[in-house]
């Protein structure tokens, strides 16, 4: 029986074989690549981390005191 990460990695690899063997995958990246601003959303996706990991930290530190 395969788990859930298991399954999800079978997926992506299988998404992103897709992309980068095939012509029409390849049209299909070339596309995305052109319409979305990869920098923006890392940039969205660096703050998002930051701002969960504070949150942890600062729950860490108040369970720690307690």
């Amino acid at each position: 029986m395969a788990g859930k990460g298991f399954m999800t990695g079978a997926a992506i690899g299988a998404m992103v074989a897709y992309m980068f063997t095939t012509k029409k995958g390849k049209k299909m990246c070339h596309d995305l690549h052109k319409h979305v601003d990869f920098h923006k959303a890392a940039k969205a996706f660096k703050k998002k981390v930051k701002a969960v990991k504070k949150k942890r930290a600062h729950s860490a530190k108040k369970r720690h005191a307690a």
